[in-house]
């Protein structure tokens, strides 16, 4: 299915679309329940244009279009979740 609001960014991967498993991957690494903040639209938050989030707290653009192809910006968005996890 493709997101309308992403149809002009080939590859481009809507947060929306994805924050479930991430959510999933984020609560199974730290153990407990995760905060989510989406930054501001324009923020991509990688690799460190962002201050680490409070711990329990992860913090992600609303679109990841980094990339060409939406397998390399899913595989964006799961680095963010793991680096902000990590440093808990």
């Amino acid at each position: 299915m493709t997101d309308p609001a992403t149809t002009d960014r080939p590859g481009a991967v809507d947060l929306s679309h994805v924050q479930r498993p991430l959510r999933l991957l984020a609560e199974g690494l730290a153990g407990r329940p995760v905060r989510w903040e989406v930054l501001p639209d324009g923020s991509a938050g990688w690799p460190f244009e962002i201050d680490l989030p409070e711990p329990g707290e992860v913090r992600l653009s609303p679109s990841a279009d980094e990339f060409d192809a939406a397998p390399d910006n899913r595989t964006l968005y799961r680095s963010q979740v793991v680096r902000q996890i990590s440093f808990e």
